[in-house]
């Protein structure tokens, strides 16, 4: 903001929190229900290894956690793509165990970097990513970016 006082010209810059946390397969933050056996054979994961299932009935979880303070946040996540993976990944969001709504990537493409699932406004607490074995393909559980402060684009 720029505020004329008299003949001096004020600069008011508004500082602007941001918070960026990424938990990979290999954090403690980070855990599987099932099996979701370990690999590094195809490249774009993040670190040095994802986790993956067989498409299945939904009974296997790979859970992201996160301790957030209210505010919009930008969710994204990370794969190893290849032709065999699912095209309808699901990725559930909870916050405080409330399911705030699901996320689909195709896993096929697009690995390698993090791709934006959505943006979500969150109350103070927990969140939760939750990625099943529901899908028409393997699914790759392997990393997952909250990002918030400032302004956060909804395009995903």
């Amino acid at each position: 903001m720029i505020r004329f006082i008299g003949p001096y010209l004020l600069l008011l810059l508004s500082s602007v929190s941001s918070y960026a946390d990424l938990v990979d397969n290999l954090d403690s933050r980070f855990s599987v229900s099932g099996t979701w056996p370990t690999s590094s054979f195809i490249t774009g994961y993040y670190g040095t290894t994802y986790q993956y299932s067989a498409p299945g009935s939904g009974a296997k979880e790979a859970v992201w956690r996160f301790d957030v303070t209210a505010g919009r946040y930008q969710i994204s996540a990370q794969w190893a793509a290849y032709p065999n993976r699912a095209s309808n990944a699901a990725y559930t969001i909870f916050n405080n165990g409330i399911e705030l709504g699901t996320e689909y990537a195709d896993q096929r493409s697009r690995g390698g970097h993090l791709t934006p699932l959505g943006a979500y406004d969150l109350a103070t607490g927990s969140l939760e990513v939750v990625l099943t074995d529901a899908a028409d393909g393997y699914v790759v559980a392997d990393a997952v970016e909250v990002r918030g402060g400032g302004r956060v684009d909804d395009r995903a």
